[in-house]
C-alpha cells in the first residue's frame, strides 16, 4: 500500500520499547495479541522475521512492503533513504521493532543493515479465501495477509482519477466492505472495472479509535488482482474445532465449489512446521453448500494449543489455504519445574518444566554460593511441556540449584521464577 500521509507516519507511531528477541521467531508469534486488547503484545519489541515479499513497493518516498512466513503477513516499514527496490517473491530476514499505526501492526525495520536478502524468485502466498462475513469476524487475524473474494461489486463511492487515493465500497449481495484504492499502485491509473469481480488484496487496517478497532479494508496490490467472477476456487463460509475426549473435531462448509480435487488437513505445534493429516475428497464443481469434517487424535501431544488450516487443492495443482484455527488440548499445563531423577546423581540427570503460554525459558544451575555454573536453555518456547538433561562430569560433587525463568510474552503477568535442589555425588 502506498500511503499518502508521508510525513505523519514517522510523527504519529506509538513505540514501547521494550525487549529484544535475537532469535528469528514466526510472523504469527512477533504480531500475535493473546490478550485480545487489539494492540500486539510485542509492542515496542524488538525481533527477527523472515518472509517473502508479495506487494510492491507502496509508497513513492519510504520503504513499505508486506512479507509473508505462511504462518501470517506483515507490513514491514521505514523511511528513506535509502530506498530499496524489491521483487515480487524475494526472502527478507527483517530486524525491527513491532509498531502499530492507525491500527496496523507492522514492523519498523531498525535501519538499511536490517533488510537481509536470503533468496529470490520464492513462491508467493496463496490468498485465503473468505466471505466478507467470515472476514469482518475476524479482521485481526487476516490483517497483513494476503485474502480474495468472491463475486463483489461495487455498491457505493466514486472511482478514483489518475494519481489519486480513494475508498469505496464493495458487497457481495449481503455484507459489505471497504476497498482502499492506494494511488502508489496501478489501480487507479486503470478504469473502473465492470463488476461483479473476484478480488484479491491486502488485508489492511485505517482507524484513528482508541482502542483500535474498525477500518478493516481491502487493499489490491495490482489492477489485476480484479478478476473475472469465478476466478477464485472455493469459498469456505465455515472452518471450526473443537476437543471432545482429547480429539479434535474439525468441520468445514463450502458455500460454493469450483474444480475442487479436495482438502489436505494440516496442524501445527509452537513454531513447528505445519504437518499434513490426511486428505478429503472435494465436490467438483457445484453451488450447493457441502459439509466435511476431520477427526484428529490429540492425545500426547506436548502442546497447550493446537493449530489447523485446510489446503484446498484445484485439479489442476492450484491451491489455496483457509483461515488458521486453534483449539486448547493441554488447558491444565501451568509453570512449573519438576525435582530433577535421579536425585542425588552421577553424572547425568534430567528434570520437567512447563509453561502454559509462549515465553521466553531461561535455566540456569548455580553453586551454593550463588555462582552461575552453566546456562542450560535461554530461548522462546511455545506452550508445552519439555524434558531437559544436565550432564555434571566437569563437576566437583555438592549440592546445587537450577533455576526456571520464563518470561510471558508481552510481559502482562511478569516473570515466573522457580528453583530446585540437587545433589551431585560422585
Amino acid at each position: 500500500m502506498k500511503l499518502s500521509f508521508t510525513l505523519v507516519i514517522t510523527l504519529t507511531l506509538t513505540l514501547c520499547f521494550s525487549q529484544t528477541y535475537s532469535q528469528l521467531i514466526s510472523i504469527s508469534t512477533a504480531i500475535e495479541d493473546l490478550n485480545n486488547d487489539f494492540i500486539p503484545d510485542r509492542l515496542g519489541d524488538t525481533v527477527e522475521v523472515s518472509g517473502v515479499i508479495y506487494t510492491p513497493r507502496l509508497h513513492n518516498v519510504v520503504n513499505q512492503y508486506f512479507i509473508d512466513d505462511g504462518t501470517a503477513g506483515v507490513n514491514v516499514f521505514m523511511p528513506a533513504p535509502p530506498t530499496f527496490n524489491w521483487n515480487l517473491g524475494d526472502l527478507l530476514q527483517i530486524t525491527g521493532t513491532v509498531a502499530q499505526y492507525s491500527g496496523l501492526t507492522e514492523i519498523i525495520a531498525l535501519d538499511s543493515s536490517s533488510w537481509v536478502l536470503q533468496g529470490s524468485g520464492n513462491p508467493l502466498p496463496e490468498p485465503i479465501i473468505l466471505t466478507i462475513s467470515q472476514y469482518l469476524a475476524d479482521p485481526e487475524g487476516y490483517e497483513g495477509s494476503l485474502i480474495a473474494f468472491r463475486s463483489l461489486t461495487m455498491i457505493s463511492g466514486t472511482w478514483p482519477a489518475p494519481g489519486f487515493n480513494a475508498t469505496v465500497n464493495i458487497g457481495d449481495g449481503t455484507d459489505s466492505l471497504q476497498l482502499r484504492i492506494n494511488r502508489f499502485t496501478d489501480v487507479d491509473d486503470n478504469p473502473e472495472p465492470v463488476w461483479p469481480k473476484d478480488i484479491m488484496g491486502i488485508a489492511y487496517q485505517f482507524t484513528s479509535n482508541n482502542p483500535p478497532v474498525g477500518g478493516y479494508q481491502l487493499m489490491p496490490r495490482f489492477y489485476t488482482d480484479f478478476l473475472p467472477p469465478g476466478t477464485v476456487p472455493v469459498a469456505i463460509s465455515a472452518f471450526t474445532a473443537a476437543l471432545t475426549n482429547e480429539v479434535v473435531l474439525l468441520e468445514w462448509t463450502t458455500a460454493t465449489e469450483t474444480n475442487n480435487k479436495g482438502f489436505e488437513i494440516q496442524r501445527k505445534l509452537g513454531d513447528l512446521p505445519w504437518i499434513t493429516l490426511g486428505f478429503k475428497n472435494g465436490a467438483g464443481n457445484s453451488s450447493h453448500p457441502h459439509v466435511y469434517s476431520f477427526d484428529d487424535d490429540v492425545s500426547g501431544l506436548n502442546s497447550r494449543f493446537v493449530r489447523y488450516r485446510l489446503k484446498q487443492i484445484d485439479f489442476d495443482g492450484r491451491y489455496e489455504y483457509s483461515k488458521v484455527v486453534e483449539v486448547e488440548v493441554n488447558a491444565s499445563i501451568r509453570y512449573s519445574l519438576e525435582q530433577n531423577y535421579p536425585n542425588p546423581f552421577n553424572p547425568s540427570t534430567n528434570f520437567v518444566y512447563s509453561i502454559p503460554q509462549p515465553s521466553h525459558v531461561q535455566i540456569k544451575v548455580y553453586d551454593v554460593l550463588s555462582n552461575e555454573v552453566k546456562t542450560l536453555i535461554s530461548e522462546e518456547k511455545p506452550a508445552g511441556r519439555y524434558e531437559v538433561d544436565f550432564s555434571a562430569g566437569n563437576l566437583p560433587s555438592g549440592v546445587y540449584f537450577y533455576q526456571l525463568r520464563a518470561t510471558p510474552y508481552g510481559g502482562q503477568t511478569g516473570d515466573f521464577v522457580e528453583t530446585k535442589k540437587m545433589i551431585l555425588m560422585k
